[in-house]
């Protein structure tokens, strides 16, 4: 296998996937396959770096790793067991990269799978995509995803995997027919393994042409009456347009509708009409073409086409294949079935419960008919609860500002914007240091004139005597201010609450002077709501009316909130217009995660109404300004 030069970076995508895909025939030792295989896909994905991770003993190690320069100073390690878990269970997982990469605006920790041969030590490979482009993101996980299965080809094929691990073991001789099989159940566990129709079925194509030296797989999919290509074995894309794919589908055609495996040059004397067959491997010059039908229910969904230039397939190696297009239909079908727009597919499960529920004959046009037939009763009689919904947000009145009691600088910040703080907690503290020096030095003057003055009574002179003891009352004044500001040099919170305002990178080390507003604390359990009505909506509402509240930084948690007043006047948003505030009661226990201004859409039930109304009184409402009837 080359080395990669520097040049390799500047070649296309494709190139270095084709490199990459040239490793499954790699006959080099582990470390050499490793090597080549790590910076083929660091290339690819322009990442600083692409580790191989293994589970030893539930504990995560790297193997085998390739950085550049600027990551191999980072010193990457080993994968967070939550990422690891979540990629082993879905086949790729991705987090932030918390570390500032040169050149990556947005840079995220991908971890993939790798297909192993080791059932016990799981393996996933670590790289970094920029994800400041989300389509290119997802293209490049799709992308590598399709050659993680490409180590387990290297070992299966390696003599040291077979026999390396202990020495000792008989050599096992597996029949042709047994060893068929098990490749076919191993395409099988492969292809199911993956979660996306389009990944699934490049995979299934890929696997036929390497195991069964094809020098082309592609796979056809019913849509719309015809079957169309889906997916070509090592081709990432495909014009669709293109001749060859029209021929392509042409074969799948013929196989479809005969519903049964073709293959050509035709065997055992068979006759089919195969012209398409025929055209296909004379226009290619392919020495044998053979397309196997995947069944649904007995239906064709799909048809695989296997093209080979030297050989023919045996008759053995065509009975797998359709053993194999048995197993993974089921798989394919649910995938495509997924992969779906969600209308069509509801579309889809609804006429084949209506056509099995009725009769054969113009079934689902009957059902339509009766359920637009009862939408329309529905409409027009039936009720249902009205929402009115408004702009939410956190509010409190329970907010302490906590400023300098005397001129200093700050010494140490102990908090950060929204940090949660408990009563009397130390926030920050102030340097005290001129304040000893400053207690020191009034305690050595209280001593000083208390002698003076002790002295000036031994003299009997008294006016000196009262001078000192005046002196010694200063100082006393001014050791007592000073212990005071000692007292106070530790800023503590006032009850339990949040920080809500005070950068902590600003104020460390920053001179403040007395008064200043240093911290700003709110209260989480003393919160509230208030609610932006539109003016066309605010007859509706009565105080005490129940409804629901979802936050935007966790939409996917629900409140219930209940109505207590309504504010008479009204606002001017910048968005709507006339707006009225209604103040609400969150029935929910406060949440830890909650800030005072956090935003949200409210949900408020004002009662039932008729469903024609629900769905036409703005249009009827808008019409009645405009003509005034």
């Amino acid at each position: 296998m080359p080395e990669i030069k520097p040049s390799l970076s500047q070649e296309s995508g494709k190139s270095v996937l084709e490199a990459i895909k040239g490793l499954r025939c790699f006959s080099g030792d582990e470390i050499a396959f490793w090597d080549a295989f790590l910076k083929y896909i660091r290339v690819l994905c322009k990442s600083p770096f692409a580790v191989h991770v293994v589970q030893y003993d539930a504990q995560w190690n790297v193997l085998h790793h390739c950085y550049d320069d600027a990551a191999e100073s980072k010193g990457i390690a080993a994968p967070d067991k939550y990422l690891a878990e979540r990629a082993l269970q879905n086949g790729f997982a991705f987090e932030r990269f918390e570390t500032t990469i040169p050149g990556f605006s947005n840079p995220f920790t991908v971890a993939l799978k790798l297909d192993t041969a080791d059932a016990d030590n799981q393996a996933i490979l670590l790289v970094v995509f920029d994800k400041a482009n989300t389509q290119q993101f997802n293209d490049l996980i799709v992308r590598i995803q399709l050659v993680t299965d490409i180590p387990l080809n290297y070992y299966r094929n390696s003599q040291n995997y077979t026999q390396g691990n202990n020495k000792n073991l008989p050599e096992i001789s597996v029949k042709p027919a047994e060893q068929l099989l098990a490749s076919v159940i191993d395409v099988a566990r492969i292809v199911t393994s993956k979660d996306s129709f389009l990944l699934a079925c490049m995979t299934l194509v890929n696997e036929l042409a390497y195991r069964f030296d094809c020098s082309q797989v592609s796979i056809g999919w019913l849509k719309g009456g015809y079957v169309r290509a889906v997916a070509i074995s090592n081709r990432e894309g495909f014009e669709r347009q293109s001749e060859i794919v029209s021929d392509l589908e042409a074969v799948y055609e013929e196989t479809f509708d005969h519903e049964a495996p073709l293959v050509w040059p035709p065997v055992d004397n068979a006759h089919y009409v195969d012209r398409a067959h025929s055209a296909y491997c004379n226009d290619y010059n392919m020495y044998q073409i053979v397309s196997v039908p995947l069944r649904i229910k007995g239906s064709v969904v799909a048809v695989i086409a296997m093209e080979r230039k030297k050989a023919a397939l045996e008759q053995g190696d065509i009975e797998a294949i359709k053993v194999l297009a048995e197993q993974v239909s089921p798989w394919l079908e649910m995938l495509h079935h997924k992969s779906r727009w969600f209308g069509a597919r509801i579309i889809t499960a609804l006429g084949r419960f209506l056509d099995g529920l009725l009769s054969v004959e113009h079934s689902l046009v009957k059902i339509t008919v009766v359920l637009l037939f009862a939408g329309l009763l529905y409409l027009f009689f039936g009720e249902m609860e009205y929402t009115i919904e408004g702009s939410g947000a956190l509010k409190t009145d329970s907010v302490g500002y906590l400023s300098a009691p005397f001129d200093a600088i700050i010494s140490e910040v102990k908090v950060h914007e929204g940090d949660l703080v408990r009563k009397n907690d130390v926030l920050l503290k102030l340097d005290t240091k001129e304040l000893v020096l400053k207690a020191a030095q009034s305690s050595a003057d209280i001593v000083r004139y208390t002698r003076e003055s002790e002295k000036s009574r031994a003299h009997e002179a008294l006016a000196d005597m009262k001078i000192a003891q005046s002196r010694v009352d200063e100082v006393q004044a001014e050791l007592s201010r000073v212990q005071q500001h000692l007292g106070q040099a530790q800023i503590k919170a006032p009850f339990d609450g949040a920080i809500v305002e005070g950068d902590s990178k600003k104020l460390l080390g920053a001179p403040v002077t007395k008064g200043d507003m240093l911290l700003k604390i709110a209260r989480i359990d003393a919160m509230y709501l208030t609610v932006k009505i539109h003016e066309r909506d605010i007859g509706e509402f009565r105080e005490h009316e129940k409804g629901r509240l979802t936050l935007l930084s966790r939409p996917n948690e629900t409140f219930q909130i209940t109505v207590n007043q309504i504010i008479p006047m009204a606002e001017i948003d910048q968005k709507d217009g006339n707006v009225f505030v209604i103040k609400a009661d969150i029935n929910d226990a406060p949440q830890a995660w909650w800030r005072p201004g956090m935003s949200g859409v409210a949900k408020i039930d004002v009662g039932t109404r008729k469903v024609a109304w629900i769905i036409s009184h703005r249009l009827i409402d808008f019409i009645r300004m405009q003509l005034w009837w």
